[in-house]
């Protein structure tokens, strides 16, 4: 249990390391024809 609790603070560690902040997104979408529809995902990020 102590390895799976050390492990897991270790890999949470490293990919907070390698984290980005979202500054603002946009979700935006067309609609083509009958059921069909665009989606256009953006996202700002702050490397």
């Amino acid at each position: 249990m102590k390895k799976l609790i050390i492990s897991t603070v270790a890999l949470l560690i490293t990919i907070s390391a390698f984290a980005t902040h979202n500054m603002f997104g946009d979700i935006s979408y067309t609609h083509l024809w009958g059921n069909a529809y665009r989606f256009t995902v953006r996202t700002f990020t702050n490397t």
